[in-house]
């Protein structure tokens, strides 16, 4: 085997190896942009007050979910009693003819 063809199945080994851990070997300078954003939001990660951030978001976030459903509670139990209220001042009106 002579060296360019050496070359060539080095360059193809290196190529497939490449792609199969997801590089776009054609588009080089976009999988280094990939890289570098991924080394960015390592680091971020790593960043304690990052991470305290999101801890905040998360239970801000959990706070308004539950507002929700204990609002549509609320309205929902406010309905029930209004109706209650109707037919008991509907039951009134008719037994003592007011």
């Amino acid at each position: 085997m002579d060296r360019s063809d050496m070359r060539a199945v080095v360059k193809e080994a290196v190529h497939e190896t490449l792609t199969t851990m997801g590089f776009d070997v054609k588009e080089p300078l976009e999988s280094q942009r990939d890289m570098a954003a991924l080394r960015e939001v390592r680091l971020l990660a790593s960043d304690p007050e990052f991470q305290r951030d999101l801890a905040h978001l998360r239970q801000w976030r959990k706070t308004m979910e539950n507002v929700k459903s204990k609002g549509v509670l609320g309205a929902a139990g406010l309905m029930v009693l209004g109706g209650a209220a109707a037919i008991l001042y509907a039951f009134k009106v008719k037994l003592l003819g007011l």
